[in-house]
């Protein structure tokens, strides 16, 4: 086989890539529905509530876009090489977290006065589409099946998650 037949079939895996695709959306829509849930569920709780939700989602977006495009601390080398397998295993692993603590700490009856799950999982928003800008895409995409692993992982477990 030469090199040239190699590559051409490694490119014409439509399924592959749209499986990337889904992959990438799955994990930017698991992460913003989660934010935008916390949102709504506070400004159903009072205003104030509300507010501080809102205030908490965006601070985390508020000051990467400044220390990027001012700042300018978060240019990632793309000549960086990061363990696609280690970005996996974290990104799994974070996930389970968060939703952990979304399973055991979020009642919308009894809202903490500090939004801590916003904050959490804007940030995590934010470090992934960092990533995408800076990474290289496999190192990303490896991020997203990491986290959409790890919802899976977690609605396998929940009966043992929640403590």
């Amino acid at each position: 086989m030469s090199k040239g037949s190699a590559t051409k079939k490694r490119r014409n895996r439509p399924a592959v890539r749209l499986l990337n695709k889904i992959m990438t959306i799955s994990s930017f829509i698991f992460l913003g529905g989660m934010i935008i849930y916390f949102v709504i569920e506070a400004f159903q709780v009072s205003l104030s509530m509300g507010i501080r939700s809102l205030c908490a989602s965006a601070l985390p977006l508020v000051t990467v876009t400044y220390l990027t495009f001012f700042v300018h601390r978060f240019d990632l080398a793309r000549s960086n090489y990061v363990p696609r397998i280690n970005v996996y295993i974290l990104s799994m692993l974070w996930s389970l977290v968060l939703f952990s603590l979304f399973a055991n700490t979020y009642d919308s009856e009894q809202l903490l006065s500090f939004p801590v799950l916003e904050l959490l999982f804007t940030a995590t928003l934010i470090v992934f589409i960092l990533m995408y800008q800076g990474l290289q895409y496999a190192t990303a995409l490896a991020a997203s099946y990491g986290l959409v692993s790890g919802v899976f992982v977690f609605a396998l477990l929940l009966p043992v998650l929640q403590f």
